[in-house]
């Protein structure tokens, strides 16, 4: 094992391993809850975003990836020259930083952190063109 974390609400465990997968645990009952098996090399890095909804994992597939820890659901991937030692989250969850065996701190943002209010509104500052009525009900939930 490589890395194990606390979540920030203290409910859930994430674990790296050298096998290749992350896993999340329950805190309390112990049992097993989620197996991330998306890293294609050892997961050297593990951690929580501050609010819990998302893990970052880093590894030896010079690779840091962004999943939902109740799930597993990928929603992320992020590249790096060289393997990745650590990844974290910014404490406002806009970012996620990474450290490489090269000595290098990457940067990247982290858009689908942000929360459903923080979306709709990244979501009206990139519309290139005016949506119908229809759209804007399926697209933006506007009523």
């Amino acid at each position: 094992m490589n890395d194990i974390v606390f979540s920030p609400d203290s409910k859930l465990l994430a674990t790296a391993s050298n096998d290749g997968t992350a896993k999340v645990w329950s805190a309390t009952s112990g049992a097993q809850l989620v197996r991330f098996t998306e890293q294609a090399g050892d997961v050297t890095s593990v951690a929580f975003s501050s609010d819990s909804r998302f893990v970052v994992t880093g590894g030896s597939d010079k690779v840091a990836r962004v999943w939902r820890p109740t799930t597993g659901e990928e929603f992320a991937v992020l590249r790096a020259a060289e393997d990745i030692e650590s990844a974290v989250f910014s404490p406002d969850n806009r970012g996620v930083a990474t450290a490489s065996q090269d000595g290098t701190a990457r940067l990247y943002p982290c858009e689908v952190c942000l929360s459903i209010e923080e979306l709709r509104r990244l979501a009206h500052s990139r519309v290139q063109s005016e949506l119908t009525l229809e759209e804007r009900a399926i697209y933006l939930h506007e009523q």
